[in-house]
C-alpha cells in the first residue's frame, strides 16, 4: 500500500506539500494540486482520515444521508450512479464519504445531531425528500455546509441543491419524438405535484 512518502517522491514534491493538499490548503497552486492528486490516484493512495482527524480535531468525511425505505428514490438504479459520482469527487478532495440511513423522523434528528454537533463530518448531502424549513433554519443557524440531491419542495429560503435539468430533458424527449414523425405525444410520469414532473411537462 502506498504511503504519503511514496506520493511525495513520485510527484516530486515534499511530504508537507502532499499533506497540505490533502488538508485542502489554499496555499498550494492548482497545477501542483492536480499533479499530486493524479499521482495519488495512480498509486491508489487513500489518506487516513481518522489519523488526520485525531491530529487536528477535525473530521475529514462528508456524510451522504439516505432513507432505504424510500423505495421510489433509493430503489432506483440511477441513484447508485449518483452515489458513485459523489464518492469520486469526495475522494478526489482527500476526504472519505460515509453513508447513513434515515429510517424515521426521530432517527433523522438524532443522527444529524450526532454527525454535526459531534463534529464527525464536514458537511452533509441530504435527499430533498427529508428537507423541511425547520431543518434548513437549523443548519443555516450553525452555518453547517449542506446540499440536497434534487430540487426541494416548499422550502422558503434559498439553499444549494443539485439536480438534472428536468425541463431540458422533457424538451429533448419531445423533440426526439416529433423528429421521428409522431404528432401526438403523451407524457406518463409520477405525481404532478412533484417539482421535477412539473418541470418535465414545461
Amino acid at each position: 500500500m502506498a504511503s504519503i512518502n511514496d506520493v511525495a517522491k513520485a510527484a516530486g514534491v515534499s511530504k508537507s506539500t502532499v499533506s497540505r493538499i490533502i488538508n485542502g490548503s489554499p496555499a498550494i497552486s492548482e497545477e501542483t494540486r492536480q499533479k499530486v492528486l493524479k499521482v495519488m490516484k495512480e498509486l491508489n493512495y487513500v489518506p487516513n482520515s481518522m489519523a488526520r482527524g485525531l491530529s487536528n480535531q477535525q473530521a475529514f468525511t462528508v456524510a451522504l444521508l439516505i432513507n432505504i425505505n424510500d423505495v421510489k428514490s433509493f430503489g432506483n438504479p440511477f441513484f447508485y450512479e449518483v452515489m458513485h459520482g459523489i464518492e469520486t469527487v469526495v475522494y478526489s478532495r482527500g476526504l472519505c464519504m460515509i453513508t447513513a440511513n434515515l429510517e424515521s423522523t426521530l432517527k433523522q434528528n438524532e443522527l444529524l445531531k450526532w454527525l454535526i454537533y459531534g463534529k464527525r463530518t464536514q458537511g452533509v448531502i441530504l435527499p430533498s425528500s427529508i428537507m423541511s424549513n425547520q431543518l434548513v433554519r437549523e443548519l443555516k443557524k450553525i452555518k453547517f455546509p449542506f446540499v440536497t440531491i434534487g430540487e426541494p419542495e416548499g422550502i422558503r429560503e434559498p439553499i444549494d441543491w443539485v439536480d438534472i435539468n428536468n425541463y431540458q430533458g422533457g424538451m429533448q424527449a419531445l423533440e426526439h419524438m416529433l423528429s421521428q414523425g409522431y404528432g401526438r405525444v403523451a407524457y406518463i410520469g409520477g405525481e404532478q405535484v412533484k417539482t421535477f414532473n412539473r418541470r418535465r411537462l414545461g
